[in-house]
């Protein structure tokens, strides 16, 4: 749990902002705003003003057709950002969580990110810090299995 802007922040894993142009077919094709390892948030514009019938899975993709299909999706929120002028074509913003994602889902989804999201100076240091604390929890679980099997 972190703090953003004043707000308490309750997810799992980060979501990150600075995307390079990466899409979602989830019902609808829409532009990824932000994603983490959680889920994403993306705009797309409503043609038809459908409501509720989301789908359970969706594929993400970039320009240079690195894509992933299949993904499992829970939507959380769907609500219009902007609207049009005849009100018939709103542009929407969806909320999603990945669900029951597989393990090799999971390396896939982690190497897209990786290749697709622009990392701040303080997104990198937090990484490296991350990977710090990684290491030493198993260099500590590793030492106290060691322990205990003598």
């Amino acid at each position: 749990m972190t703090k953003e802007n004043g707000l308490i922040n309750r997810r799992k894993f980060p979501r990150f902002k600075n995307v390079d142009d990466v899409y979602v077919l989830h019902s609808d094709f829409g532009k990824v705003l932000e994603i983490g390892m959680g889920g994403m948030v993306f705009t797309y514009v409503d043609k038809d003003n459908s409501k509720g019938n989301f789908p359970q899975r969706g594929t993400i993709f970039n320009r240079t057709d690195d894509y992933l299909v299949e993904l499992p999706f829970k939507t959380i929120s769907d609500t219009v950002a902007r609207c049009s002028s005849s009100g018939k074509l709103n542009i929407r913003k969806r909320i999603i969580v990945f669900e029951d994602i597989k393990q090799d889902q999971v390396e896939k989804l982690e190497q897209f990110i990786v290749e697709n999201v622009t990392f701040t100076k303080t997104e990198c240091l937090n990484k490296k810090l991350a990977n710090a604390v990684n290491i030493i929890r198993f260099q500590d679980t590793h030492i106290s299995s060691n322990i205990t099997a003598a």
